[in-house]
């Protein structure tokens, strides 16, 4: 008897660390269908409004208990709409059978006439980090760092961004696309990241940046499901993550160490009030480093301030669209007529004799009897293999 409670208090234990995620019960099995639930499970999105509007709460919101629709509630006593800032609500969904379950979701109110900018460095830390920091150490500035595990000799530097007022949030552990293949693979990799930025850091973050951003297609070289992405974007704000994407790029992506003066032309261009930069953390961004100062005193000219993404309601989303398998073959291009050269006779000669080596040769081609000419049919250029949207780097 006590070997059999054992056991059952074993499984029990099992079942309750692999349905918890963030700390929080996941009503989500690791390929992203519903489990077999106690409590109903609530679909709810982080939303931004601006400042003085107001939104309909319930836009997008459901709950769901063994597969029938159930009623929910919205509790948005919290939320002020003249005041700027980050707000969270709470659904409840109660099944006919009395079971409860609450949802909490952020809000944020933004002032659309506040001009700030996000610096986010993506795959750090590594040989570069130290510098970015003292940079904006100097210039008294905060950044997002989305980070990986590709140089572990860096880690420290996680622990002196977070001290300095820098978000440190997860990019992904391994920065291979593969972890595309599955859900399953992909929260396992975010786990693993997530546990090195707690260790160093203290604290998880919510908020996420995807491989390649949302509206990536290297996903599609290892999951053949064209909605995919569509899915996963979904997928982590159920779990409670935000993702972020960007809407102004350095272009420090397109190649290593690209030059100082590019990136300072690239990312200081003006795209609206709110700002949402990528740039690099790497080991070949040497020039991401030097270009810095000048990028952010340009923006500070410009009177932005520097934010840092710190709320799920932050929403920089790129449009994610099903991807397209389909392959166009190109077209056979019709080999070219190869015209045959006549020898000119004798006679003709003679009769030509008059006229000049250009103009003979302009009249009739001359070929000597041991000459050939050939002229080979043009090849079919070979389809192209699919390559990704954005660059791998990312």
């Amino acid at each position: 008897m006590r070997v059999l409670t054992t056991a059952l208090v074993m499984v029990i234990g099992v079942a309750v660390e692999t349905s918890c995620v963030n700390g929080f019960r996941n009503p989500f099995a690791s390929d992203g269908s519903a489990q077999d639930t106690l409590a109903p499970i609530i679909k709810a999105y982080p939303r931004e409004v601006n400042l003085g509007d107001t939104l309909d709460m319930m836009k997008n919101v459901s709950a769901v208990f063994h597969g029938d629709s159930v009623a929910v509630t919205c509790d948005a006593s919290d939320l002020d709409y003249t005041v700027s800032g980050d707000y969270e609500v709470t659904y409840t969904a109660t099944a006919v059978t009395g079971e409860t379950s609450e949802k909490k979701v952020a809000i944020r109110v933004k002032n659309p006439e506040r001009k700030v900018i996000y610096l986010t460095f993506d795959d750090g830390p590594s040989s570069q980090t130290e510098e970015i920091l003292r940079v904006l150490r100097e210039n008294d500035v905060q950044a997002t760092f989305f980070v990986t595990a590709q140089y572990p000799r860096y880690y420290r530097y996680l622990a002196e961004a977070h001290e300095d007022g820098n978000v440190v949030a997860p990019h992904t552990y391994s920065h291979k696309f593969s972890i595309y293949e599955s859900f399953e693979d992909y929260f396992k990799d975010l786990e693993k990241i997530q546990r090195i930025i707690e260790k160093y850091t203290g604290e998880r973050s919510n908020v996420i940046r995807f491989p390649g951003g949302s509206s990536n297609h290297a996903f599609a070289h290892f999951n053949d499901d064209p909605d995919f992405m569509v899915k996963l974007c979904d997928e982590v704000q159920q779990r409670g993550y935000q993702y972020v994407d960007w809407n102004a790029d350095s272009s420090d992506a397109s190649g290593s160490n690209v030059p100082v003066t590019k990136l300072i032309k690239r990312a200081c261009q003006l795209r609206g009030n709110e700002i949402c930069m990528l740039l690099h953390d790497g080991p070949k961004k040497a020039t991401t480093a030097a270009a810095l100062p000048a990028i952010i005193n340009f923006y500070k000219s410009q009177g932005y301030e520097f934010g840092t993404l710190t709320s799920p309601a932050y929403i920089f989303h790129h449009t994610v669209r099903p991807f397209s398998f389909a392959k166009k073959e190109p077209k056979a291009e019709k080999p070219k007529e190869v015209k045959k050269l006549r020898h000119a006779s004798d006679s003709t000669k003679k009769n030509l004799k008059h006229l000049k080596p250009k103009q003979i040769d302009a009249d009739i081609p001359m070929v000597g009897p041991t000459e050939k000419t050939e002229e080979k049919p043009a090849e079919t250029p070979a389809a192209p293999a699919p390559q990704p949207e954005t660059h791998e780097e990312i």
